[in-house]
């Protein structure tokens, strides 16, 4: 791995736009979102911030990008794959946009966010980071999870794992008979002799204390307090009522509503009707109450499965946010016997939604940007991050896009590290 040893910055001009680019050393997380909220407070009056850094923080590294506005996948992810492939970590690379009037396309704004942090990086001072010797370690295959909670408590860095009979380990350790230069901190180089621990103290004792070394988190240690909602739906759904029951009744339905069921997004009015309706009279005028309703769209279950009666349901003014840990806290996710239980939402009836994952092996996520694809996987993770134990379960995570699942790189349910697959270099 490498690093800087100072800031620099570029600027380029593409097109009347211009392109200043500012890449910083940062030791943390921390420090790379305050130096973010920095540069964008001045560049204020820019069109784009955008950026992409990598950081090691406890053998990890953590990535992180964004367009900032640009068409996906047009600035933070060329930047950060710069930064990859120029193996530097511990880096923040910014890239500030004044627009100048004229559309770059998406191939412009790749071409001209990578050549301005190219130009920034050139500038800068690299160090490589020596961290230690490689050394070889098998071991079995159920013996992987407490090598890996070792290593990581004993900050020994895995680099590869190998899989065949038994796995082998490539792991960077420092003897305690040579000295090596280790980075304690980015700004002053260190010789810093380790002690070298036997990976033979996986014995009972060690396994009891790994075991009680873990507990589940508290719903308060991880999500936000629980606010009341602020609702104020009963003169709209009661004013609705009145509604149906006088348009089905000014075409010759003599239907009462008996139940009112408001959903986050859609609100279901339960009717009954005579015996001797025809259901084939209230399909047909559907486009007549959406239009009494003001509605842009009902729709009507004639009858409500299982039920006598007919449903018809209207979409809310506004739709309501359904938190997780809602969710996470509902009888029915608690009270569930599922092998393992993840939450999924709640249903047009308000009611909390969980679901056994070992009943649906094969599971596809599909909708259109910012339908909520990714907010749909890490609420799954979530429930099972939150149910089970390591020991439990073990997870492996392959993340394309390098950006989704790097937050959970480290944690003890993973079997491997977190895998991120590179975009094959095209020939053109």
């Amino acid at each position: 791995m490498k690093t800087i040893t100072g800031n620099t910055e570029a600027e380029i001009v593409e097109k009347r736009s211009k392109f200043i680019s500012n890449l910083y050393y940062v030791e943390t997380v921390e420090q790379a979102e305050n130096k973010l909220k920095e540069i964008k407070k001045r560049y204020n009056d820019a069109r784009h911030n955008c950026f992409a850094y990598r950081v090691c923080e406890k053998n990890t590294i953590v990535e992180r990008a964004s367009d900032d506005g640009e068409p996906s996948g047009t600035a933070g992810a060329p930047m950060l794959n710069l930064l990859s492939k120029s193996d530097l970590t511990n880096c923040l690379v910014i890239v500030t946009r004044y627009f100048g009037g004229i559309l770059l396309g998406t191939g412009g704004l790749v071409r001209a966010y990578t050549e301005s942090a190219k130009q920034a990086i050139e500038k800068a001072n690299l160090v490589t980071i020596q961290v230690g010797e490689e050394m070889l370690v098998t071991i079995t295959y159920d013996k992987l999870g407490e090598f890996q909670y070792y290593c990581q408590k004993n900050h020994i860095n895995v680099i590869e794992l190998e899989y065949g009979e038994n796995i082998i380990c490539k792991i960077q350790a420092i003897p305690e008979e040579k000295e090596k230069i280790i980075i304690t901190s980015m700004e002053e180089l260190k010789t810093k002799p380790i002690v070298e621990e036997s990976l033979e103290k996986n014995t009972k004792q060690e396994e009891a204390e790994s075991e009680g070394f873990y507990r589940l988190p508290k719903f308060s240690e991880i999500f936000d307090q629980l606010k009341p909602k602020k609702t104020n739906n009963t003169s709209f759904t009661q004013s609705n009522k009145e509604i149906l029951e006088r348009v089905l009744k000014d075409f010759g339905i003599a239907a009462k509503v008996v139940e009112i069921h408001i959903g986050p997004a859609v609100t279901e009015y339960e009717l009954t009707v005579p015996p001797a309706t025809k259901v084939s009279r209230i399909l047909n005028i559907d486009k007549e109450i959406a239009l009494a309703l003001a509605a842009k769209d009902v729709i009507i279950q004639a009858p409500i499965p299982g039920k006598s009666t007919i449903g018809i349901e209207i979409p809310n003014p506004t739709i309501s946010s359904v938190t997780l840990r809602e969710v996470l806290e509902s009888p029915q996710n608690l009270k569930s016997d599922a092998k393992i239980c993840a939450a999924l939402g709640k249903d047009i009836m308000g009611t909390p939604k969980v679901f056994d994952l070992t009943k649906m092996p094969h599971l596809l996520v599909a909708g259109s940007t910012g339908s909520g694809k990714s907010v749909c996987i890490n609420g799954i993770i979530a429930s099972i991050l939150m149910r089970y134990k390591p020991t439990e379960v073990k997870l492996v995570l392959v993340d394309p896009k390098k950006v989704e699942l790097t937050n959970y790189n480290g944690i003890p349910h993973l079997l491997l590290s977190l895998i991120h697959i590179s975009e094959p270099t095209r020939p053109y």
